[in-house]
């Protein structure tokens, strides 16, 4: 657990969305009552009854149980799968695992050599028997430094169960332990908090990051995740919507840690369902007389905080889920969670998570006796009355009051929220698109011509997408849609609004195999085919004009003998222009796919080849046709197999003829040794442009560069010479006139410059008074630096920021340079964190030295200021020095041509 902080509260809507799941705690003190589960003195049989029964009806309460503590993860010394407790074992509890990791100033984090005894918590199969008797789903979190043997046997155990030793590989008439009932989800974790020093398996991960050659932590999480993931599809193939793969986060570091992970999942081909933070409420003093309005503020907060995670989520296709939250408190937290005011603040708490988009949160925990330094447990024993535990009675007040957020799994809970709502305008029409929400059968879509007075337009969607005709152009729509299940309507979406416009330009657009990718709407309007993903890395689209996103080509629907898409909504004899991209993911050789495409009956494409057409694998091919509507108001694309089925990754209909761009604006020099770079500002409509150079001011332009972007370097030139330079922007309909003209004379300046910051400071030390002269830098403390680039001439050939660290109390650790915004004082708020630029491991005092090239150059042909923020992956400050000190200040060392 982490202590975190949460937008304004809304009201609560009348229908659950929000599933609220709960999790056990063992007494670490030997006191059994207090938070163990079964009987005492049970006997562990197959088909016996080890439960006490107020386990039963609490954790029965719950829509899902996360088995972190009661299955003994933090710190876990498993590894193979003889390791785990057997279910036979009379003693299915903990104890606490303490770290092998020590603090140990000055040399930081410390391993003992001691690890925890192997087999500790309580055994697999009687995690899924309190499941399956109570009706919840189940989180399994697995432990840090299993091996894949021990993944695929948990795997198995789960879908098929166990003989008490060995899981079945297959389903059984008889098992003798029960695999997770088939109407019940898993949920499945790496570990735990992976992120969190306090904790063993950050420490391993480092190291296996580090010596993988992945940087940090966070990677080989993400690395390992994918792996886990990758195990549980393969086992769990046939039931895959029961299994959702977690990607573990922080709550209030914004999504630096979701974001370093998920690119290591991508990059090595896995995949998640769901991203998951813990919005932690600190109270502060729990004596405190302003305990109300200090645990409303923390609330709000905490919202905010997963308004951020949430907007992440969307923009993945994933949901948001709670692995913890709840209330915290590290000073007299025993009268914190003893405050009558929990009531009403677990309910306000759950409201807000049921408006902000959360699937799923698993409250922590539900037993423990409160101290004065923690207050984990809604209850403080198993028999307290709900009336007399304020956390509880309110938790259960709220699922009483929202059917279908507790009381069991698979029964009687309302699909979760869909994924993002996106809407595409078109002639009279308006395409909508959303991702799928867990357990729905079917979706209803909301309409209105004002914001947020959406009512039901259409029920019974069978896909996640849907097109409404028949529209007044002109006028703006919005939409939202929920999913359906037996039991009834679950959370709408967020509101997408759409204007339909005729003869607007975009009218479809269509990822024709996969999910929405802005401005591309999910696969629709098809009839035969399948779809799939052969390749998630980079998509060259070098060759090609104004290309689709990546997701486009990374996603195929291919099919044989035929496939068609008819596409609706068109005026009936109108000419329009037809776009269809190809990418060949499969096929490494010319020859081996060729089919031919069709338009409104007309062939257009006759035994084509993507490959061969393309000259390469994973590279992007747009073929560009103009077709009038048939009298249907339709353009219906045809796909003929030829040989090894047809393909296409996406297509896109759009108004044929149209108005060339406006001249580009905004044309900006900067002068090099013998070169000058040009930036200017993009044309609204524009495909591409040329850039235009001349010797003569006013004419005799001649072109140097065509088709580019909105920059180019002329390089060559004779350094002296004044040239002048205009550039026009195009699309299919033609050229624009030539920009405003720019002079630049290249120059053979350039050296090298040594800059310190205009501004700097950190999370905790303000200097903006002037007089501090070190500032620190953790994981969770973020110093920023801002430098002027005024000074600086010539052509860039390296820069690095060089910050001088003054102590190694906290020892080795990876150092992190990022981007940060520049809007910032001294005064003000520091900037978040941005991309990573680069990581330095460090364990000296002395200059630290980041490349930043890169970074810099960019924004030295911008607006020549440049800002980063640091930050490590040390529990503690370390001290760094600020620009007020005398000595070794900090530096920025630009060398230029």
């Amino acid at each position: 657990m982490l202590l975190l902080i949460a937008a304004a509260l809304l009201p609560a809507p009348a229908q659950a969305v929000v599933h609220v799941g709960g999790q056990g705690w063992f007494s670490y003190t030997g006191d059994q009552t207090v938070s163990y589960p079964f009987v005492a003195g049970a006997t562990y049989t197959p088909g016996s009854n080890p439960w006490a029964s107020q386990p039963l009806i609490d954790m029965g309460t719950y829509n899902t149980i996360r088995f972190m503590d009661w299955g003994c993860t933090n710190n876990n010394s498993n590894v193979a799968w003889g390791d785990r407790k057997l279910p036979s074992n009379t003693d299915q509890s903990g104890p606490w695992n303490p770290n092998e990791w020590q603090w140990a100033p000055p040399n930081n984090w410390t391993d003992t050599g001691t690890p925890n005894p192997k087999g500790l918590g309580m055994a697999y199969e009687w995690m899924v028997d309190l499941c399956n008797r109570t009706n919840t789903n189940m989180w399994v979190c697995i432990p840090d430094q299993v091996n894949d043997d021990y993944v695929t046997k948990l795997a198995q155990l789960i879908r098929f169960g166990s003989n008490g030793t060995t899981p079945y590989t297959s389903t059984q008439g008889s098992p003798v332990f029960a695999p997770l009932n088939s109407s019940l989800k898993i949920y499945v974790e790496y570990s735990n908090e992976v992120w969190n020093a306090g904790f063993d398996q950050y420490h391993r991960a480092m190291q296996l990051g580090i010596a993988q050659g992945l940087g940090d932590n966070l990677h080989y999480y993400g690395r390992r995740t994918a792996q886990i993931g990758k195990i549980f599809t393969s086992i769990w193939t046939g039931s895959t919507s029961r299994l959702v793969r977690v990607l573990g986060a922080q709550c209030v570091n914004s999504t630096w840690v979701e974001d370093n992970e998920i690119a290591q999942v991508q990059a090595d081909g896995g995949a998640i369902d769901a991203v998951a933070v813990a919005p932690y409420w600190d109270v502060g003093d729990g004596s405190s007389s302003s305990y109300l309005s200090n645990a409303t503020t923390a609330i709000n907060g905490q919202l905010a905080n997963l308004d951020v995670h949430k907007t992440w989520a969307n923009s993945h296709g994933v949901s948001l889920v709670c692995y913890e939250g709840g209330m915290a408190c590290g000073t007299n937290a025993d009268q914190a969670r003893r405050n009558a005011n929990n009531l009403s603040l677990y309910q306000t708490f759950l409201d807000g998570c049921n408006t902000h988009g959360v699937d799923l949160i698993n409250l922590y925990a539900h037993v423990g006796t409160p101290g004065t330094s923690n207050a984990w447990g809604a209850k403080e024993f198993w028999a307290q009355a709900t009336s007399a535990a304020p956390s509880w009675n309110g938790t259960v007040t709220w699922i009483t009051n929202h059917p279908g957020s507790g009381n069991g799994g698979g029964g009687g809970s309302v699909p979760g929220a869909p994924g993002t709502l996106t809407a595409g305008a078109g002639n009279s029409q308006v395409a909508l698109s959303w991702g799928a929400a867990s357990g729905a059968t079917s979706y209803t879509v909301y309409r209105s011509t004002a914001s947020g007075s959406e009512t039901s337009l259409v029920t019974g969607v069978a896909t996640t997408s849907y097109t409404n005709t028949g529209l007044t152009n002109g006028t703006t729509y919005y939409y939202k849609v929920a999913g359906v299940d037996s039991t009834g309507t679950g959370s709408q979406s967020n509101e997408a609004s759409a204007t339909p416009v005729a003869g607007s330009s975009g009218l479809v657009k269509i990822n024709t195999g996969g999910p929405a990718a802005s401005p591309f709407v999910a696969d629709t309007d098809f009839s035969g085919g399948t779809t799939a993903t052969n390749w998630t890395g980079t998509i060259d689209t070098s060759a090609v004009t104004s290309p689709a996103p990546q997701a486009v080509y990374q996603s195929e629907r291919y099919g044989s003998p035929a496939m068609t898409y008819t596409m609706p909504g068109l005026t009936s004899g109108t000419t329009y222009q037809v776009r269809l991209h190809f990418c060949e993911n499969y096929f490494t050789t010319s020859a081996q796919r060729v089919f031919s495409v069709a338009i409104n009956g007309t062939t257009v494409l006759t035994n084509f080849d993507i490959f061969a057409t393309a000259g390469a694998i994973h590279k992007a091919n747009i073929q560009q046709f103009n077709a009038a509507a048939n009298g249907s108001g339709q353009i219906v694309v045809a796909f003929t197999n030829v040989t090894n089925n047809a393909l296409v990754n996406g297509i896109e209909i759009n108004a044929a003829g149209g108005s060339p761009p406006a001249a580009p604006t905004g044309l900006t020099p900067t002068a090099g040794n013998t070169q000058v770079t040009l930036n200017w500002t993009a044309s609204s409509g524009a495909t591409a442009y040329d850039l235009k150079r001349s010797t003569t001011s006013g004419s005799g332009y001649v072109t140097v560069a065509s088709p580019v972007t909105t920059n180019f370097t002329n390089t060559g030139l004779t350094n002296g010479t004044t040239y002048y330079f205009v550039v026009d922007a195009k699309n299919a309909s033609g050229a624009s006139g030539n920009s405003a003209q720019v002079s630049s004379v290249p120059t053979s300046g350039g050296g090298t410059f040594t800059l310190n910051p205009t501004a700097d400071r950190d999370n905790q030390s303000d200097n903006a008074a002037g007089t501090n002269p070190n500032i620190n830098v953790s994981q969770w403390d973020n110093p920023a630096y801002k430098f002027s680039l005024t000074g600086v001439t010539g052509t860039i050939s390296s820069a690095k920021l060089r910050i001088y660290r003054n102590d190694v109390v906290q020892g080795s650790g990876i150092f992190n340079a990022h981007q940060a915004v520049d809007t910032w004082t001294e005064n003000g708020t520091i900037p978040a964190l941005g991309t990573t630029i680069t990581s330095v491991t460090n364990n000296a005092v002395g200059y630290i030295e980041f490349t930043v090239t890169s970074y810099v150059t960019g924004e030295y042909n911008g607006d020549k200021t440049v800002s980063f923020v640091l930050d490590n992956n040390l529990g503690g400050w370390t001290g760094i020095t600020a620009r007020e000190s005398t000595t070794n200040k900090p530096q920025l060392v630009i060398v230029s041509n």
